[in-house]
């Protein structure tokens, strides 16, 4: 029997335990019960910012200077306004980072593209972006420092819509940060919920922001426009770098495996192990039961309200939406968070999506809808082979990938 709970955002990752752990160790009812005293990202530094800037262009390129400071882990983070929806980020360049896009939203007047990367080089340089095919547009730049190496950004979130408020909501966590960019055509903004990196103003075309907020399980980005007229929005949650060592502020770790290897310590002090090996530096719990595995199902819904199950090769022409469904067998009961990244065919990140859910059974099955018809996919000819990777929570490598055949 399954039981599997959506939430709407995701909350701390509790203890990954199985009940017949109960009864080897006593002393475990106190280790979970000291486990709520434990700061939710106490195995993670702070994400901050480092310096922000922006620029416009009126072809098919948009460059703005930018000098990076010299702290530790950093990233940049670059928010791109295009004004015609037949236009994309081809490519953007800064000394010593590989830029990747990790958001995007074609609204009805305007595209809104954010691309990240990290270990730029400190000192002054130019932020480059390349447009295809050139339009008019508008660029800012964020470096942060505290930025994960790996996953720079984890969550991601788009909108668009008609109307006096511009808003984009995204998934978030102590510690991270999240950036977004907007845009609004023939309008000013007049307002902001956030912190306010960059903002610009062109009567003949519209106007174009990005800000900056702490992290949170759900941090909304809001803009006021000064009447009602067409928006755009995109928004990325910017992942704290993983630090060894103890953190301050933490009563105690434990966490528990149906293997045994049941291990807690408190801050400042020897980590203590009960039934496996010794962790000498900062521990991030176990992701999965080690007799877990993970599988990938393609559904696709077409625009006749049919289905076609299970398939791994589709017509884009046909599908209304395709529907993602990750299958955990024996996964460790309590609280998850998937994080699924879709790669086009030319390698680029083409959308990710996250997912909290809770597990209460042997088996757990998180969906996810992907819009194919009249997006992007359609509209730009994005055939080719797809691919699917799924992360489990903190993971840095996936749990399980696929890939799959959009074709014409």
């Amino acid at each position: 029997m399954r039981k599997l709970l959506e939430l709407t955002s995701t909350g701390a990752l509790l203890p990954l335990l199985r009940a017949r752990t109960m009864k080897r160790l006593p002393c475990l009812v106190l280790a979970v019960a000291l486990w709520g005293l434990v700061a939710p990202r106490a195995a993670w530094a702070a994400v901050a910012v480092d310096a922000a800037g922006h620029g416009s262009g009126a072809a098919a390129t948009c460059t703005l200077p930018l000098t990076v400071g010299s702290g530790s882990n950093r990233a940049l983070v670059v928010g791109v306004t295009l004004y015609s929806t037949d236009s994309s980020v081809a490519s953007i360049t800064y000394p010593g980072t590989s830029m990747t896009r990790q958001a995007q939203v074609t609204g009805s007047a305007q595209r809104v593209e954010i691309w990240a990367g990290v270990n730029p080089t400190p000192g002054r340089a130019p932020v480059t972006v390349t447009i295809s095919p050139g339009t008019a547009s508008v660029c800012g730049a964020v470096s942060f420092t505290g930025v994960d190496q790996t996953t720079p950004t984890i969550h991601a979130a788009t909108n668009s819509g008609t109307g006096r408020t511009a808003s984009v909501t995204v998934t978030s966590a102590a510690g991270n940060m999240t950036l977004d960019t907007v845009a609004c055509s023939s309008c000013a903004f007049t307002d902001h919920t956030q912190r306010q990196r960059w903002l610009d103003k062109e009567p003949s075309r519209g106007a174009a922001g990005g800000s900056t907020a702490t992290g949170a399980e759900s941090v909304q980005h809001r803009w006021t426009l000064n009447h009602s007229n067409l928006w755009a929005s995109a928004a990325v949650d910017v992942e704290a770098a993983p630090v060894t060592g103890f953190q301050s502020g933490s009563a105690a770790n434990c966490v528990t495996t149906s293997t045994g290897a049941n291990t807690c310590w408190v801050t400042g002090l020897t980590p203590t192990t009960v039934g496996g090996g010794t962790t000498p530096r900062g521990y991030v719990p176990p992701l999965t039961e080690p007799e877990a595995t993970v599988q990938i199902q393609f559904d696709g819904l077409l625009h006749t309200g049919k289905s076609l199950a299970g398939g791994g090769d589709f017509s884009a022409a046909a599908l209304r939406d395709l529907l993602i469904t990750v299958a955990y067998q024996n996964l460790a009961l309590g609280a998850h968070t998937q994080r699924l990244q879709l790669y086009a065919p030319d390698g680029a990140l083409y959308q990710q999506f996250a997912t909290a859910f809770v597990v209460e059974g042997s088996v757990a099955r998180p969906e996810t809808r992907l819009l194919v018809g009249g997006t992007w996919i359609t509209q730009h000819s994005l055939y080719g082979t797809w691919r699917v990777e799924v992360y489990l929570n903190q993971a840095r490598t996936p749990a399980a990938q696929r890939t799959l055949v959009l074709s014409q």
